[in-house]
């Protein structure tokens, strides 16, 4: 594990939606993680700042690691409480998937926590009304404690879905991209970075 004050540096990272991939709903949530990675390393989740993601904050998911493969949900934005028909909040991530799913899921939070790596999961609705018919993507995006581990986790969905469906997901297809090669080189994304002294404004709590 990673000692205190120990960086995650980011270097060869595209994101997603540079690349054309992500759902419109979520381009704002990866924008803020990705400009919060200007000093070159992965950004500390008491760095976050709700103000920010105004816009999004209704699809906007904060989780905290729970053992080697699972992620516990500590806020959970409108979309996916008013698709569960459930607070979801201290919940297991993995509840929301299917048995059939789960061990995959399992493998990418893995690698989200171990490799600190960016993942986008393509999902389909697999019980409810939309079942089958319906697609959304869920993104989650590797944050530092503050002991400088890489323990949290800023996510993301897409979900448009009837009030109170309950549903539950199967994975489609799921894409990870490793954010900590070498010493971040400043990239221009064409986002402008809120800063105050030189700093990154990104305040949240957990």
């Amino acid at each position: 594990m990673s000692s205190h004050g120990t960086k995650h540096p980011v270097s060869d990272y595209t994101p997603f939606f540079q690349d054309g991939l992500l759902s419109p709903t979520l381009v704002p949530i990866e924008t803020y993680w990705w400009d919060a990675c200007a000093e070159g390393q992965i950004p500390s989740h008491a760095e976050l700042d709700p103000r920010a993601l105004a816009c999004s904050l209704e699809h906007t998911l904060l989780m905290k690691r729970l053992g080697a493969s699972e992620a516990r949900i500590n806020v959970s934005g409108r979309s996916l409480v008013s698709a569960m028909g459930v607070e979801p909040t201290g919940l297991p991530l993995s509840l929301f998937f299917t048995v059939e799913s789960r061990p995959y899921l399992a493998d990418v939070i893995r690698k989200l926590f171990e490799d600190q790596c960016a993942v986008l999961l393509d999902v389909k609705f697999a019980s409810g009304p939309l079942r089958i018919r319906k697609t959304a993507q869920i993104l989650l995006l590797p944050l530092r404690d503050s002991y400088g581990q890489v323990t949290r986790i800023l996510g993301g969905t897409s979900l448009d879905a009837p009030q109170g469906s309950a549903p539950r997901f199967d994975i489609v297809s799921s894409m990870t991209r490793q954010v900590d090669a070498t010493v971040f080189a400043s990239q221009n994304t064409g986002h402008s970075r809120r800063t105050r002294n030189g700093r990154h404004i990104l305040k949240l709590v957990e």
